[in-house]
């Protein structure tokens, strides 16, 4: 009989003390807890690389707009310089053109006056020098008339593509405005995500954990505590019961003397 309750002791020493459904309640609770942290974790951290990823592409494209701008800009003033030089060179021009050409009015005129006035018959001669001379004059002011109409041409040509440069550039302009907008869109995004307490609520979460975790710590070391004193006063039973068992042996032995010393 001591023999099966010593065998029982030992095997209830051996084996693990089985947890309490507290136990089994925190340990479930925890791990929910901490797999819902990590997967707001994760969200959150997925969400700000993703803004801060669309912020990088705005502002890279920012950039390439102030670039082309800046070429638009440059160009369109080498186009208003050209344009200025040939608005100078035609004003410069066509007072020269004119005074040639009345110059050279003037000296036909003087020619016919100075024939008219010796009224001598001309020879074929004068008269081939003459026309020539008249042709040539056309000729000159055809080709004035040709130059002008050329830096006029060439002139409007000029300020079509100034137009349409300015053109342009105003539409880089109205885009690069656009993308600044959406550019600060973002940094408010993200500030608003910054100051919308998120990060203060994650703090919250992980002390809730950790006092969880102290919480859980305690109840172990209560619960060692309460089966250390379980065992304890286990054994201080089992020993009474030995002393118990013996005092029946020392009593029976005791009955067995008297008995005989009755008899």
């Amino acid at each position: 009989m001591n023999r099966l309750r010593d065998a029982s002791g030992d095997a209830a020493q051996s084996e693990p003390p089985p947890l309490t459904s507290k136990d089994l309640l925190i340990g479930h609770i925890k791990q929910n807890f901490d797999l819902e942290t990590q997967r707001y974790q994760q969200r959150n951290s997925n969400e700000a690389h993703e803004e801060q990823k669309d912020a990088g592409q705005a502002q890279d494209q920012m950039r390439r707009l102030k670039r082309r701008c800046a070429r638009l800009e440059r160009k369109l003033q080498d186009k208003e310089a050209e344009i200025h030089a040939l608005q100078d060179q035609e004003q410069l021009r066509f007072p020269l053109l004119m005074h040639e050409t009345m110059r050279s009015l003037r000296s036909l005129e003087n020619n016919q006056s100075d024939c008219a006035a010796n009224a001598l018959p001309l020879s074929h001669s004068v008269i081939s020098g003459m026309a020539h001379e008249r042709q040539d004059v056309d000729a000159r002011i055809h080709e004035y008339e040709r130059q002008i109409a050329e830096l006029y041409e060439e002139n409007q040509q000029e300020k079509l593509k100034n137009e349409m440069l300015s053109e342009c550039l105003r539409d880089q302009k109205h885009a690069k405005a656009k993308l600044m907008k959406v550019c600060k869109h973002m940094k408010q995004q993200l500030q608003a995500v910054k100051d919308s307490g998120l990060s203060q609520m994650l703090v919250d979460i992980e002390a809730r954990c950790d006092a969880l975790e102290k919480e859980k710590t305690q109840l172990v070391k209560d619960l060692v505590e309460e089966r250390s004193l379980s065992q304890k006063q286990e054994t201080e039973q089992k020993d009474l019961i030995k002393q118990l068992e013996d005092l029946i042996v020392e009593s029976a032995k005791w009955d067995g003397r008297h008995n005989w010393f009755l008899s």
